[in-house]
């Protein structure tokens, strides 16, 4: 396969969003918000075996790479793993096309299993949450990140953004993932006055609505349509303080993303 730019995922993949660091294709905003996420877990990952699943780009796995003792990143979209190979290709980091809801890997071949923002695109999460459970080790990390569905338009069940199948909120996401994996601490991403300026301004909010209920929304390139939000809030992500991006444990049932922690049993 030829060397692929970021306009020519666009082109292949015009119905999503995904997370591309170079160029003009993603918003500052969703970059920042996904490399705090990523350098958080990179944080508990040192010396480990990761599995990154629904990696996208890789643009976050090669972020695990750099702590992490092996980094494997699986996603179904080949363009997107050939763009993160030319991109992010180093010793220890692997990309796969793979299912996420049937790993092909041994039990107990990982220590640490991430997801970002992952659930919320399955339509059925579930037997994800089960192969993440099985190919952890015992006592093994699991950590995921989905959007907060206190800040989304539609219920839990029938989101209106087209590309998610089930949204959770604070206690619904822990209650969920419990099921799975023990110990489940709970943070979250997002909760500065800036951000609830940005992403709850009402006539903001109402062109999403209407993109959404037009069926457009994902046609028009991330980085567009933040520019014209920034316009209309008055809110320019890229002068906001990396830190207030942070993964954090405050007021976690208003934070734009929630982000869990749990682990696989011991038995």
């Amino acid at each position: 396969m030829p060397s692929l730019t970021p306009d020519d995922l666009i082109v292949a993949y015009p119905e999503i969003d995904f997370l591309v660091a170079e160029g003009r294709v993603s918003s500052r905003y969703m970059v920042s918000i996904h490399r705090a996420f990523y350098d958080f877990a990179a944080s508990r990952v040192a010396g480990a075996a990761v599995l990154d699943a629904g990696c996208g780009t890789g643009f976050g796995t090669q972020r695990l790479a750099g702590a992490a003792k092996r980094a494997v990143g699986i996603d179904l979209k080949d363009k997107l793993l050939h763009y993160g190979r030319a991109q992010y290709g180093a010793p220890g980091l692997d990309f796969i096309v793979m299912d996420a809801n049937r790993l092909g890997f041994a039990d107990g071949s990982f220590d640490v299993v991430v997801a970002d923002e992952l659930l919320e695109h399955l339509r059925e999460h579930r037997p994800f949450l089960d192969e993440a459970r099985r190919v952890l080790r015992p006592g093994g990390l699991f950590i995921c990140a989905t959007v907060n569905r206190v800040h989304s338009f539609g219920t839990a069940e029938n989101p209106l953004n087209r590309n998610h199948f089930r949204e959770f909120d604070a206690t619904d996401f822990r209650e969920e993932l419990g099921r799975w994996f023990e110990g489940i601490t709970l943070l979250g991403q997002g909760f500065d006055r800036t951000f609830e300026r940005y992403m709850n301004n009402r006539s903001a909010r109402g062109v999403e609505w209407l993109l959404m209920q037009l069926e457009v929304k994902h046609r028009i390139p991330a980085a567009w349509r933040h520019r014209v939000r920034s316009w209309i809030t008055g809110v320019r992500v890229d002068r906001v303080p990396p830190e207030a991006f942070a993964v954090s444990d405050r007021d976690v049932e208003r934070a734009l993303y929630l982000v869990a922690l749990g682990r696989r049993p011991s038995s």
